[in-house]
């Protein structure tokens, strides 16, 4: 928000220089009286944008302060590495880093669990062996004997079978969900990573060519506009042009750092640690 922000007070800028060009042109007769108009009404659409703008970035400050359990920002700005662009690593990489995922590592302990219950349900069907010894005498006799007992329950072979059962279902059953969420993980890695690559090389050629082009034809055809070689439109478009790929540029960052967060809570790590 505060990068579009820069963006519309840069637009502003141009519109006013724009206007102030075209109210000369028209006051000395080198321009039919049209293109102030139309300059006008540039100015006061790029100021309406302005404004709306700096709304959405007042909102954007208000949600941060929320999250951070703040009642109003307390802060200036927000700072970040807003433009800093990395390659993102070869999805068979981030594959193999799915090992730390939080989300696996949360079904592997129930499927753990679920085992540890399976192996107590067996170890409560062996039955409890009781074993008694002792010396005995006999009153009739006089004798004198040691004695020993053994007592096993019965049923022998019929000891907590339905939750010995239930365990070993509950054990397949997470089996079977371990697998699908896996998966799954795999399936959303695989989207973040096309979306956050797709995003990094249109970022790379939206910052390298696409807008250094269109700053170039602003430049050209503002001076042109001056020495009466190019129409106040022309001047518009290229105008427009720039600030619509600005404005792109904005969105695919935006995408691009989307992608990253979600890959980096898919593997439960930073992409810089596999970078590096």
């Amino acid at each position: 928000a505060q990068e579009r922000a820069l963006i519309a007070d840069a637009l502003s800028e141009l519109a006013k220089e724009a206007h102030s060009a075209a109210a000369k042109k028209v006051a000395v007769g080198k321009a039919p009286p049209v293109e102030e108009v139309q300059a006008h009404i540039a100015l006061t659409t790029s100021e309406l944008e302005s404004r709306k703008i700096k709304s959405d970035l007042a909102s954007a400050r208000a949600r941060l302060a929320s999250a951070i359990g703040r009642a109003t920002p307390e802060f200036e700005k927000a700072e970040g590495s807003f433009e800093g662009l990395a390659v993102v690593p070869a999805l068979e990489t981030l594959y193999s880093a799915l090992a730390e995922s939080p989300e696996l590592l949360l079904w592997e302990n129930e499927l753990e669990r679920n085992k540890a219950e399976v192996k107590l349900a067996d170890a409560a069907a062996i039955p409890d062996i009781t074993v008694s010894a002792g010396p005995r005498y006999n009153n009739e006799n006089d004798d004198k004997a040691f004695v020993m007992g053994l007592s096993i329950p019965i049923p022998l072979f019929d000891r907590n079978q339905g939750e010995r059962q239930e365990a070993r279902v509950n054990v397949a059953k997470a089996e079977e969900e371990h697998k699908a969420a896996l998966l799954s993980i795999r399936s959303e890695l695989a989207q973040a990573y096309q979306s956050c690559s797709a995003s990094f090389a249109l970022a790379v050629a939206l910052q390298e060519k696409a807008i250094p082009s269109a700053q170039q034809a602003l430049t050209v055809t503002r001076k042109g506009y001056r020495q009466g070689k190019f129409s106040y439109l022309e001047v518009l478009d290229a105008q427009r042009t720039l600030f619509e790929l600005q404005q792109q540029y904005i969105d695919t960052l935006t995408d691009y750092h989307a992608g990253r967060t979600a890959i980096e809570r898919l593997i439960g790590q930073s992409l810089q640690e596999l970078n590096i």
